[in-house]
């Protein structure tokens, strides 16, 4: 995958068509369902055509293969030697004709008690349960998390790449000389290297309060040279996200920064000039405070000369107040969607509360009713902020951010169009994986 994006925008309700949309106010019906807590999309593994995902259960992991007919119910199952937090497709990195499988973990999940990588090839058969590529990065101190994705193509070889982050996540106890690292590793035909290939690394000097949950994003390629972008996330007041853009060499040695700029987006392509575009977000927030903030969302479209110095577009959405002057917080995450309506335009993914946030001095996993909108890339890039689909989830309760349960998984049914995916933890009825076509 890449890291999902963590952003909020204001999605309205209602939506309009779609496969199974039944309009009024009943939600669309999936097109596929299974139980499982957790699902991500992982590319084509097997080489048919059509792209899979995997699934996790109380019954363990299973890859669930595309078809003519959609996902196949009936999954089969794996068994990683190294199971971590991180689960996610890495793209081709060996030019096989497979989509490989990207798995990170960190201290007392995996091979070591440290923080590590691991990397399983796609084949005619699946993936096997012993990984094909590992590295273990140390820092056995239980302080240090990971983040893994797919950094597309940066050198323009045919290979795919991928990126790897290390963050420090005990500030309380924070060490002066810690660094938060990412390590980039590019494809050839005998696969990974297990020496990086790029390297960045921010010190961390200064104690701070909270965790840096360091993310990595393959933004495309956004000046259109052929060579695919990435974004580097480190979303504290602190530390800016920067792009650095590929070469045939590899990624570039210094990257484009934004100062106080929170969350970034890739969604793609959203105005289809031949650019891959970027959405960033910045909070001004109330003593740091996230939940009492205003957001506003600059959108740089790509071009010939990289991204603009100044946003090609501007939302401002301030938080409001309620009848009682309670906070009503609307606002969660944006993601890329790939294409799901097959016009040549990338889309995007919104998801929102849909329901009251009570008193601020409650949990925030409080929550439980929330909005995944989709709005349609055209000509004029995202030209209309009513969203052209939409279905209300549940989690029951919520005890982990919606927006990780909200994805596109690209074309499992082989008819041009990505799918979306969306998990409901409901301990009532029990978790629920469901996939939706969009046209």
């Amino acid at each position: 995958m890449i890291v999902l994006g963590l952003f909020t925008l204001l999605a309205s309700g209602g939506g309009g068509g779609g496969d199974g949309d039944r309009g009024g106010d009943e939600n669309p019906l999936p097109d596929w369902e299974t139980t499982g807590s957790f699902a991500v999309a992982a590319g084509d593994i097997n080489g048919d055509g059509y792209s899979d995902i995997i699934v996790s259960s109380t019954q363990g992991l299973n890859l669930h293969y595309g078809s003519s007919s959609g996902l196949i119910t009936l999954g089969l199952k794996w068994s990683p030697e190294a199971f971590g937090l991180y689960i996610t497709s890495a793209g081709d990195v060996n030019n096989d004709g497979y989509s490989d499988v990207i798995v990170g973990g960190s201290f007392g999940s995996g091979q070591s008690d440290s923080t590590w990588a691991s990397l399983y090839y796609g084949s005619p058969t699946g993936l096997d349960n012993t990984p094909d590529w590992a590295v273990d990065y140390g820092h056995e101190d239980n302080s240090y998390e990971v983040s893994a994705a797919s950094a597309g193509d940066v050198n323009g070889d045919g290979y795919s790449d991928i990126i790897i982050g290390t963050y420090y996540s005990n500030y309380n106890n924070s060490n002066p000389t810690e660094t938060n690292r990412f390590f980039v590793y590019y494809g050839s035909a005998s696969g990974l290297s297990t020496s990086a290939d790029w390297t960045w690394c921010v010190d961390i000097s200064e104690p701070h309060n909270d965790t840096v949950n360091m993310s990595a994003y393959a933004a495309g390629d956004i000046n259109g040279d052929g060579y695919s972008d990435i974004i580097l996330n480190s979303p504290v007041w602190y530390i800016n996200s920067s792009i650095y853009y590929g070469t045939s060499a590899g990624l570039s040695d210094t990257g484009i920064d934004w100062d106080n700029e929170y969350i970034v987006a890739t969604p793609g392509d959203v105005n289809g000039d031949g650019y891959s575009d970027v959405i960033v977000s910045t909070l001004l927030s109330s003593n740091n405070n996230p939940i009492i903030s205003t957001s506003y969302y600059d959108v740089y479209y790509g071009s010939l000369s990289g991204l603009q110095v100044e946003p090609s577009a501007v939302w401002n959405l301030p938080f409001t107040l309620g009848d009682n002057d309670e906070t009503v917080i609307e606002y969660l995450s944006i993601d890329g969607a790939e294409d799901v309506n097959n016009d040549g335009y990338s889309d995007i993914i919104v998801t929102s509360f849909s329901d009251r946030y009570p008193n601020l001095d409650d949990d925030i996993f409080g929550w439980f009713k929330y909005n995944v909108s989709v709005y349609c890339g055209s000509a004029s890039g995202i030209s209309s902020w009513n969203a052209d689909w939409s279905v209300q989830l549940e989690h029951n309760p919520v005890f982990i951010d919606p927006s990780f349960s909200v994805s596109t998984i690209g074309d499992v049914d082989g008819d041009g169009s990505a799918e979306i995916i969306t998990v409901e933890q409901n301990y009532s009825t029990g978790d629920m994986v469901s996939v939706y076509s969009i046209k």
